[in-house]
């Protein structure tokens, strides 16, 4: 609780030292704003376009297999599985939304999945999406129908039972249907993004800022923290990982620290890629301390990446089994936090203005 309120205290000095127009001198950069804005317009519109597209195949294959089952058709739905997974982590720093209303990862990636829940779906034989979320949809819960078992045991399930493959249908077709909104809602917004310069809750800035910092954070408390015990006086729950049956719960950790980082710098290869990127922006702050911030962050993720390869695979036996290295992982992702979510909001002058989860005062 302590961490808390000096956070809140950090933060609102930032916030306390902006005018209306949501910039004061050592709130400056040397780095146009609006250009910043300008290549994450590009980026989230290249990143959700994708998530779109593999979501388009996923669904395609899934009504394929419905009608007619077969080994190569479920090999081929795993593997279109696997890919729209990590389309959506990549796109999963943006899933908020503009005014981060929207539940996209809410509807799309809910873990750990509820497989009582998935089995009652299998037993009605369909699946309805205007349902509240309940941790029985989205790729938890087409894992946990396709990878649970070896291929050939899945597929013979599968084919003697039409309602679940018209569930794996319904879950596919939600995914491409959440994935689409998610698309329009950026769009949509773009030209109201990219104009809302300053440091005011709202901005883009801010937008941006509180985007990364919510889905990094949340990434080290549900895809590492939770399962390693950290909110439950140190008692793993190695049932919380996410993937357990496609076994990729440490690739899908590694990816959305990829995600964030490429993110942060602008990485992806798409649009004016001469534009700056948020780190740019933190980096070109007359702040003392920005440009040694911006190089700690970088430095951080390689650490962060490197500290995961000593992990043993799977995640949710490394988290009873290899304590010391989860621990380690664990450490180093925190220190990130730190990074994104009081750091770079105080050079920056922007607050956070998501709700704070109960791992911040670990």
């Amino acid at each position: 609780m302590i961490r808390l309120l000096f956070l809140l205290f950090i933060v609102g000095l930032a916030a306390c030292g902006s005018d209306d127009e949501g910039t004061t001198t050592n709130c400056t950069s040397s780095v146009d704003q609006a250009l910043v804005l300008n290549r994450y317009a590009d980026i989230i519109e290249s990143r959700a376009s994708t998530l779109v597209s593999e979501a388009t195949s996923l669904n395609d294959l899934a009504e394929a297999y419905l009608s007619a089952p077969s080994e190569d058709g479920l090999d081929d739905l795993r593997t279109s599985f696997l890919e729209t997974s990590t389309a959506f982590i990549l796109a999963e720093p943006f899933a908020f939304g503009p005014d981060g209303s929207l539940l996209i990862t809410e509807q799309i990636n809910p873990f750990p999945v509820d497989e009582t829940a998935v089995d009652d779906l299998l037993a009605a034989g369909s699946f309805d999406e205007s349902l509240a979320p309940n941790f029985d949809r989205g790729l938890p819960a087409l894992d946990f129908l396709l990878f649970n078992g070896t291929l050939a045991e899945v597929n013979q399930r599968l084919t003697d039972n039409q309602g679940a493959r018209q569930v794996i249908s319904d879950l596919s077709n939600a995914i491409l249907t959440q994935s689409n909104l998610l698309l329009r809602t950026w769009n949509d917004a773009e030209s109201s993004f990219t104009a809302s310069t300053g440091t005011s809750a709202g901005s883009g800035l801010s937008v941006l800022i509180n985007a990364f910092s919510r889905q990094f954070e949340n990434t080290r408390r549900d895809r590492l923290g939770t399962p390693f015990g950290i909110t439950t006086l140190g008692f793993p729950n190695p049932q919380t990982v996410e993937a357990p049956y496609s076994g990729t719960s440490l690739e899908r950790l590694r990816t959305a620290i990829d995600a964030n980082s490429t993110a942060f710098f602008g990485a992806d290869a798409v649009g004016d890629q001469n534009q700056p990127s948020l780190a740019d922006y933190i980096q070109g702050l007359s702040t003392s301390d920005a440009g040694t911030l911006v190089t700690d962050i970088e430095a951080q993720y390689t650490i962060m990446l490197t500290a995961l390869t000593a992990v043993d695979a799977p995640l949710e036996v490394a988290v009873e089994e290899d304590t010391d290295d989860v621990q380690e992982a664990y450490n180093q992702i925190s220190r990130q936090v730190v990074n994104l979510k009081t750091d770079v909001p105080a050079v920056a002058c922007v607050s956070i203005t998501y709700v704070d989860n109960p791992s911040d005062s670990d």
